[in-house]
């Protein structure tokens, strides 16, 4: 079956494990008349699909031009696996239908609780399901991505890898067995936690990034890729890479659980920002966001997450972030400039009330340290719950106007509550400057800043000046400050 495909957007091929994911939603009880067996009504049920092909649905979804190369029965469920990607706009030419039977796995369904499943047509062992090599591996010579989707069916062989021709600019993995695709040298594998042990015993999401060096190198060796991406569900990611710091995306706010295909999500939305010229970690963490978004829209409905149907999520989930979210997206935009013309950024956090000659002082300096200074202050709620229910002594927007006129101060903005580190993982700054009422041990972001790799230097303040000391020297008749 030909399906009526994308004729625009990036042509990424989408390789591996087509899946018919079915879904029986039930009701009743669950109890029977005279059995202890659970006894259910079907109510309906719908299908959606799995695996690789999952993962090219959500290519379509995320605008791009999805060919699949995959193989499905010649049974009622491979006909209807190909509705599906008929109906996303996938195109299935090179989807070879063979005399076997199509993989299902089927969910019964009751509520919100998932309560069996039932496989089929799994049989890893089975060489029916496995492409032929010579049929697959030369690709089309406009591919400008190639997405490996390997759950360990039988689909591709052990030797797929080395017979890749006409290897496409960019390469992602997320496959069972990462090692067999190391001769590909992908660009971006990922994988989730306990694959991510496997390889290097010693990963521990939690880790200061001082203890990451080992784990670093088994995962870049053993899939021989540029980075490596462990999803870590509701928490996000750990993104290792070449030549940079381990970094730790934090997932947007979201529903507890993990959903069907969400894995899918994130391959596929990572794969298409890198397709589009974005650099791996704003790739990865609009993979993050998009997978966190599909899974709670997956979660609520019981059903396999795809990108297209979690839009209007992606947009409430950012509304519903704290203040200022579009100016955290503001910032994320102008530091990802100043990275991509390699200038070295320096942060600098804090409450910045009533400015004064130490304020100046210390910004002046840090300044220095680098190309850019960025400078993230607490809203005045963030204020209040730091310094006292009588602070901030002026107004967010007018300490912003004020920081902005310093001829040191490159990029100002605000954050919400008293923590700067959703300010920090937009900018992904290379210092992180703090004054000398501080120490790295009393630092509350110090684990979290030395785990992506960040500077932390501490700068001397100029005594005796302080916005504390300045409010309550103006409420007394003392002379000014010398």
């Amino acid at each position: 079956m030909t399906s009526a495909a994308r004729s625009t957007g990036p042509r990424v091929v989408v390789v591996g494990d087509a899946i018919l994911d079915r879904y029986i939603r039930t009701t009743g009880s669950g109890r029977g008349r005279r059995s202890t067996v659970p006894s259910f009504s079907v109510g309906s049920m719908d299908a959606s699909a799995g695996g690789a092909a999952n993962a090219a649905v959500n290519v379509s979804a995320l605008g791009g031009r999805a060919e699949l190369v995959a193989t499905v029965g010649s049974d009622p469920a491979g006909d209807e696996l190909l509705r599906i990607l008929a109906s996303h706009r996938v195109d299935t030419r090179r989807v070879d239908v063979r005399p076997h039977p199509t993989a299902v796995k089927a969910r019964v369904v009751h509520g919100h609780e998932l309560v069996l499943r039932l496989d089929s047509g799994l049989d890893d062992a089975s060489s029916e399901h496995r492409l032929a090599d010579d049929g697959w591996t030369a690709l089309p010579p406009d591919s400008e991505a190639l997405l490996i989707s390997d759950y360990g069916y039988g689909t591709l062989s052990d030797r797929a890898a080395r017979r890749i021709v006409g290897r496409p600019p960019l390469v992602t993995v997320d496959a069972r067995r990462l090692e067999r695709w190391r001769p590909l040298r992908p660009t971006l594998v990922t994988c989730d936690e306990a694959q991510a042990r496997r390889i290097a015993p010693g990963f521990d999401p939690e880790a200061n990034g001082r203890d990451f060096g080992d784990v670093t190198s088994a995962l870049l060796a053993a899939t021989g890729a540029d980075a490596v991406a462990v999803t870590l569900g509701q928490r996000g990611a750990v993104l290792v890479r070449k030549g940079g710091a381990p970094l730790r995306v934090a997932a947007p706010r979201g529903v507890d659980g993990e959903a069907v295909g969400s894995g899918d999500v994130f391959i596929a939305s990572a794969t298409m920002a890198l397709v589009r010229g974005s650099d791996v970690v704003s790739a990865v963490e609009a993979a993050t966001a998009t997978a966190t978004a599909a899974t709670a829209t997956a979660v609520t409905g019981m059903g396999t997450a795809v990108a297209g149907e979690a839009d209007a999520s992606v947009r409430t989930t950012a509304r519903a972030l704290p203040a200022r979210c579009g100016e955290l997206d503001d910032l994320a935009e102008w530091a990802a400039h100043q990275h991509r013309r390699g200038a070295r950024i320096v942060f600098a956090g804090g409450c910045f009330d009533l400015l004064h000659e130490g304020h100046v002082a210390l910004l002046t300096r840090a300044r220095e340290l680098g190309d850019v200074l960025v400078v993230a202050v607490n809203d005045d709620d963030g204020v209040r719950a730091l310094k006292g229910p009588d602070r901030p002594v002026v107004d967010i927007a007018g300490r912003l106007r004020v920081l902005r006129a310093l001829q040191c101060v490159d990029h100002a903005t605000s954050f919400p509550g008293v923590s700067p580190m959703a300010a920090v993982h937009a900018v992904r700054p290379h210092v992180f400057v703090k004054g000398g009422d501080y120490s790295i041990e009393t630092l509350p972001e110090a684990d979290m800043l030395m785990g992506l790799g960040v500077q932390i230097c501490i700068l001397d303040l100029v005594p005796d000046r302080s916005t504390t000391r300045l409010v309550a020297r103006a409420r007394t008749p003392e002379g000014p400050l010398s």
